[in-house]
């Protein structure tokens, strides 16, 4: 998914809304930020987990202890929003492939345990499928 450039840090409030993608060694990141304050020459923001994060205001750039990173805030235009969903989509269907992996229904354990892994593997199951779903109705919506 490619970004859709830097946004406008100059008439930045608490409360507003940006995004934040970076594609890393170990994966992508992909988050939705509130700012939570605005200094002279910083945003401070929190993704939806309360974590905090500090963006230089010239540059939209997020701010790491040895310097700036490549990778900056964006708008939260329609279609950034849409992409972000999609990518809410895809890591619940990474997550639910992982359960459905992990979880196979033991044949030497007892009765109840049995029963308990089947119900796990019936839910990572469902979980999966309405994420499938919900990502094919969206990625359809979104080249319309």
């Amino acid at each position: 998914m490619p970004m859709t450039g830097p946004a406008d840090l100059i008439n930045v409030h608490s409360g507003d809304v940006f995004y934040w993608r970076e594609q890393g060694r170990f994966g992508a990141l992909f988050q939705r930020l509130t700012v939570t304050g605005v200094d002279t020459d910083s945003v401070h923001v929190v993704d939806e987990q309360g974590d905090p994060q500090v963006f230089d205001r010239r540059t939209a750039q997020v701010r790491w202890p040895d310097g700036l990173g490549r990778s900056f805030l964006e708008y939260p235009s329609a279609q950034v929003a849409a992409e972000y969903e999609l990518f809410l989509l895809d890591e619940q269907l990474t997550h639910a492939a992982r359960e459905l992996g992990r979880l196979p229904a033991s044949v030497t354990a007892d009765r109840p345990t049995r029963i308990r892994e089947v119900k796990q593997l019936e839910m990572a199951i469902t979980a999966w499928t309405r994420a499938h779903a919900a990502g094919s109705y969206a990625r359809k919506e979104q080249t319309a």
